[in-house]
């Protein structure tokens, strides 16, 4: 286990900012946080089962994944828009019908990865076979803290607006 894996698995999210911030371009510290992705990356076949450490965790893992490849938030806005328009839907109906929701995402996460260089591959890798299918009016509180958690991970590593 590599000392970045250890300071996420302590939560300690400023230690790694501050080394995250100095290596981020440096081809070993690459090599590193890729590690650690791929051992979190793992825990999406039991996504809705996490709980709220371990989901935090994932979400701290990706966002500084997506940050070292240069994903900007204005890359991902049309997800983060539609993942607010299903929460709002969901919250207004007790019966929504997410079918058609868990197919846009899909296809709108293969689009951005394509046309933004891969830049968001490692949040659509966890999402996109094991959590977008199971994906349910009930669980969709857990992707969408799991969403919010990366979203504020990308802003406090440094990623772009």
């Amino acid at each position: 286990m590599n000392e970045l894996e250890n300071m996420v698995r302590e939560d300690r999210f400023i230690d790694f900012r501050n080394v995250f911030r100095r290596n981020s371009r440096n081809d070993k510290f690459r090599s590193n946080l890729q590690q650690v992705y791929n051992r979190y990356s793992a825990l999406s076949k039991k996504f809705f089962e996490l709980n709220p450490d371990e989901l935090n965790r994932l979400a701290f893992v990706v966002s500084a994944a997506c940050v070292s490849r240069g994903l900007a938030m204005s890359q991902i806005r049309k997800i983060l828009n539609l993942i607010n328009s299903i929460k709002r839907n969901i919250d207004k109906s007790s019966n929504y019908d997410i079918s058609k929701d868990r197919m846009k995402l899909k296809y709108m996460l293969a689009y951005i990865t394509a046309s933004h260089q891969g830049k968001i591959e490692p949040f659509m890798l966890i999402v996109s076979d094991d959590v977008i299918p199971k994906l349910t009016p009930e669980n969709f509180p857990h992707f969408y803290d799991f969403v919010q958690a990366m979203v504020a991970y990308h802003k406090f590593l440094g990623g772009k607006d």
